[in-house]
């Protein structure tokens, strides 16, 4: 393949993905409303301001974890290293967390691009095959949209970790795991393992990344290097070899960096997550099943089938340089439904080995020349058409949240300037009390904790939220003021937060400010800050 044809077109790619996942934001950053502010996030903004919230730790110094949406801070943990380090960049650096991490998710997508140029080059000396390869994994989903009139939304809208493109859209994490999971999966697959000792540090490096990122994705990882080591020992012992000659076997040592960057911080995070009692909670209700089988069909649909097909292909012609990505895919999808609570997971990158397997199709199509020219440009017509319309629908449902200023994307003008209230005028550990829309933002732009914020990252997040929903259907009944009372200080909350979406909770029959247990010290036309008098 030619190094000037492949570099330009590498280039074209990465160029095309950065602008459609970053002109969206812009857009919303630049041209929002004057009565509103956008929160910074325009696809899943539970899990979005939920990475913000993390920053926010890493920005006023900490080095370790503690549920952002909890009451109780509990004892800090090594986890979500990567979102608490990019904070205290963004501190040195004094760039706003929201900035900085959506320059973070544009990097990340950059690598993503080339990671993924890079396995392909291996796979497919065919131009024509590269450059198709690079458009359906960098730009391509499955076909959800198909479901849109019956209101159904499909796997392809939401699974982010699932689809480059989605990834780029979304977080920097996701695109840098899948980027690390290529990069060491593409040692299996060469022929020629690595010849210096410092690579294979850097590959455990990798992998001790990759599990501080995505663990689930290290076990993917880790079986592939498990199946690949199988086979080299089953032709060991087909040419009556020691099976101890697989020591000086270079995916022997690849899987053996592997095994020793990763596992003892996989280790480290399944014993921390079930030590510390409020981790232990939030992992209760961590509860992520894989979608229905047609669901997922549709959304890996139509370039699924044409993988199971190459996948075929791969085994029955004896191409083990592929064996890799068979097992990539064959593995995933009994990952996927295997019962455990976390199985929807493992989905992660799973549309590369559908694309890499479903252009191997292509490419035996066209080596064979079973198909006549004009068939196979209404093949691939077809192709560009059903997998590329589900992110131009996305792409286009982020703007339309941008124009309506949904309320899940974007803050009121008021809003915003409470929160910038709280984050300048209280004390670090301040709990404050708000709706659970607000209280998805508290954490994200204040770094103060709230008794309800997130249904995962609040523990008991079902039982919390009633009690706040509870609380603004009283705040202003005479004879629930007692109870009130009692319920804050109990819960050792320091401010309430009282806006419009804690109004639409309440029934109220009194003026808040004739509460004597409450104080106002932030006020405008739309949002008051009471502090509780305790």
């Amino acid at each position: 393949m030619g190094k000037t044809k492949q570099s330009w077109f590498f280039l074209i790619c990465a160029i095309l993905l950065l602008g459609l996942t970053q002109l969206p934001f812009f857009y919303a950053f630049a041209f929002g409303s004057e009565n509103h502010v956008f929160s910074g996030f325009l696809i899943n903004p539970l899990d979005g301001n939920s990475y913000l919230a993390k920053m926010y730790q890493g920005y006023r110094g900490d080095w370790t974890f503690t549920l952002p949406y909890t009451a109780q801070a509990g004892k800090g943990s090594f986890l979500f290293i990567f979102y608490i380090l990019l904070g205290h960049i963004a501190r040195i650096l004094n760039i706003p967390l929201i900035i900085f991490f959506h320059l973070a998710r544009g990097f990340s997508s950059l690598v993503l691009v080339y990671t993924i140029s890079e396995l392909i080059k291996v796979l497919f000396d065919d131009v024509l095959i590269y450059r198709l390869a690079m458009i359906f994994a960098c730009f391509g989903s499955g076909m959800g949209w198909l479901m849109m009139p019956s209101g159904k939304v499909t796997s392809d809208f939401w699974v982010a970790e699932a689809y480059p493109f989605l990834s780029s859209f979304v977080n920097p994490h996701f695109c840098l795991g899948i980027a690390l999971m290529i990069w060491l999966i593409k040692f299996l697959i060469e022929n020629q393992p690595p010849a210096k000792f410092s690579m294979y540090m850097y590959i455990a490096a990798a992998s001790v990344i990759l599990a501080l990122l995505v663990p689930f994705a290290l076990m993917i990882v880790l079986v592939i290097s498990i199946c690949s080591l199988f086979e080299r020992l089953l032709i060991l012992l087909k040419e009556k070899q020691s099976v101890f000659n697989i020591t000086s076997d270079g995916k022997f040592r690849i899987f053996i960096s592997i095994l020793s960057g990763g596992l003892p911080v996989g280790v480290y995070q399944l014993y921390i997550t079930n030590a510390n009692v409020l981790l232990k909670g939030w992992q209760a209700q961590n509860v992520t099943p894989s979608p229905p089988i047609w669901d997922l069909i549709i959304s890996f649909c139509p370039l699924i089938i044409f993988a199971i097909a190459g996948a075929y292909i791969a085994v029955r012609k004896k191409k083990t340089q592929w064996y890799p990505v068979v097992l990539w895919l064959v593995i995933t999808m009994i990952f996927v439904y295997t019962p455990w609570s976390l199985q929807r997971r493992f989905l992660f990158g799973f549309y590369i080995p559908v694309v890499l397997l479903a252009m191997l199709i292509l490419q035996f199509l066209k080596t064979q020349g079973s198909l006549k020219k004009f068939w196979i440009i209404i093949l691939l017509s077809a192709l560009f058409i059903s997998s590329l319309t589900t992110n131009f629908v996305l792409e286009m449902t982020a703007f339309y949240g941008i124009k309506t200023n949904d309320p899940m994307l974007f803050l009121t003008r008021s809003e915003s300037q409470a929160l910038n209230w709280i984050n300048t005028n209280t004390p670090p550990d301040s709990l404050v009390l708000a709706s659970p829309q607000i209280g998805l933002f508290i954490p994200a732009q204040t770094g103060r904790r709230v008794i309800y914020g997130h249904p995962y990252e609040t523990v008991d997040a079902a039982e919390k939220e009633l009690q706040v929903t509870w609380f603004f259907s009283k705040f202003g009944l005479n004879s629930s003021q007692l109870q009130l009372k009692y319920f804050l200080s109990s819960n050792e909350v320091d401010y309430i937060f009282w806006g419009e979406k804690e109004r639409s909770l309440s029934k109220i029959h009194i003026d808040p400010f004739e509460i004597n247990w409450v104080e106002p010290v932030f006020k405008d036309n739309e949002v008051t800050i009471f502090q509780v008098i305790q």
